[in-house]
């Protein structure tokens, strides 16, 4: 009523009451003998009880009401004295909301510090488990950072330790992979190396066309044959680079080489249509690189080649120790005229010469007996043996830049006829020999050829 009066006449309408009631209480300010109150805390006063407890006062609020009867003579009085409940509890409330406020900033506190322990603590096997997927993903070299000098810090450089190893071991097998494919980039042409590598059991193809390359270099044996194995194997070596050099520079691929024979194929795993001329001019480039070699090294060396066009087949040839090899009557035909062939030229059959599309006239035919086929019918002609001055001398010029030796020993190219001992010897060895070099083969070479 002090506080706020004209709420507390409100509160009276709306608990019904009446209107002059209300008037007087205006009028005069005050509730003292006209605001009935009959609650259940002044009931219970009456009846003599002592309590302090939540009811409802006449307002119908919930209040803390304390109450008691007076014994005072004469007079039947209670004393009650009320407080709403949410101003009673105020304190309380507020309290309670501290307390649940404190407790949530430290709950807050305490997660914002375990993660932080926790985020440090399990960093070292965060920056491990970042380190396996970079290797996973292919990443090399990956070495991660020690960031303890604890059992996580050991951990770490083991972890290192590790990957270097896997760095080292991936390098080894690269290497040996590269070395393995060289191998057999050596061995095989590329097509067929790429089919062994995709797992291809059975390889074997056949040609309609392809022109057959067969070349025997004649005299080498003989001539090196006061050399020991290893200055022999060094000529050979060299000859034989020098020809895989002028194959692979006009599209001829390298079958193989046994001794002193040496197998070619134009058009096998590359379709040309110009295979029989490539054949040709391979021949003549044989030659011409053979001359460069007789001139740097003092020897009579001389070329017989015969050459063949027709339909071929081609494969992996073994199960265990397999080889690239070539077979059919076009291989049969071009090694058996080869040793038909006078030294310094080549034989090429009719099916070749109609290829080279050429009005040349390369002489009379000259039949040649096969028991794989029967007469065949075959041109012979001079092979090229130019020596080329030039070529030579540019090559001596890149021996010295590169401190090459000759491989016999030699510094220079001997060009006027001096001799060296070592090839002086290998001409005394063969001395008897050298008067049929422009004969034929003997009998034996062609009977084999058969």
């Amino acid at each position: 009523m002090t506080q706020d009066k004209e709420n507390y006449l409100k509160v009276m309408a709306a608990t019904h009451v009446p209107k002059d009631i209300i008037d007087k209480v205006r009028k005069l300010n005050t509730s003292v003998l006209f605001q009935r109150v009959n609650t259940q805390g002044v009931r219970a006063a009456f009846n003599g009880k002592t309590e302090t407890r939540i009811i409802e006062n006449y307002r119908g609020v919930k209040v803390l009401s304390s109450y008691a009867p007076l014994d005072i003579p004469d007079l039947h009085w209670v004393i009650l004295a009320e407080i709403d409940e949410a101003e009673a509890r105020a304190p309380q409330n507020q309290f309670t909301k501290n307390v649940l406020l404190t407790s949530g900033l430290l709950l807050l506190g305490l997660t914002l510090a375990s993660l932080f322990v926790a985020s440090n603590f399990l960093r070292p096997i965060s920056i491990l488990i970042d380190g396996v997927a970079r290797i996973r993903e292919g990443e090399k070299n990956v070495k991660v950072e020690r960031l303890a000098n604890d059992e996580f810090g050991e951990l770490s450089d083991t972890f290192n330790i590790m990957t270097k190893e896997i760095g080292l071991r991936d390098t080894m097998i690269e290497q040996q992979s590269s070395a393995y494919n060289d191998l057999l980039n050596r061995i095989y042409p590329g097509n067929i190396v790429d089919r062994l590598k995709k797992g291809e059991n059975k390889i074997v193809d056949s040609v309609h066309q392809a022109s057959v390359v067969y070349v025997i270099i004649h005299g080498f044996s003989k001539q090196t044959g006061a050399m020991d194995s290893i200055e022999a194997l060094d000529l050979l070596t060299e000859l034989v680079d020098s020809l895989d050099t002028t194959c692979e520079s006009m599209g001829i691929e390298k079958i193989k080489t046994i001794g002193e024979h040496y197998l070619a194929v134009c058009g096998l795993s590359v379709p040309l249509l110009d295979h029989a001329r490539r054949a040709v001019d391979f021949s003549h480039a044989a030659s011409r690189e053979l001359a460069i070699f007789n001139a740097r090294y003092d020897l009579s060396l001389a070329l017989r080649i015969g050459i063949h066009s027709g339909p071929l087949h081609a494969g992996i040839v073994g199960s265990h120790n397999f080889d690239f090899d070539i077979w059919g009557n076009s291989l049969n035909i071009a090694r058996r005229i080869v040793f038909e062939a006078d030294l310094n030229k080549m034989r090429l059959t009719i099916p070749t010469y109609h290829m080279l599309n050429t009005t040349d006239d390369f002489g009379p035919e000259i039949i040649v007996d096969t028991k794989a086929v029967g007469e065949v019918a075959t041109f012979e002609i001079d092979l090229d043996t130019t020596l080329d001055r030039n070529r030579m001398d540019r090559r001596r010029e890149q021996r010295k830049t590169t401190s090459e030796p000759d491989r016999l020993g030699n510094d220079t190219c001997e060009l006027d006829g001096a001799d060296t001992p070592t090839t002086t010897a290998a001409r005394q060895s063969t001395a008897a020999q050298t008067s049929r070099d422009h004969g034929k083969v003997n009998e034996d070479e062609g009977q084999q050829s058969s």
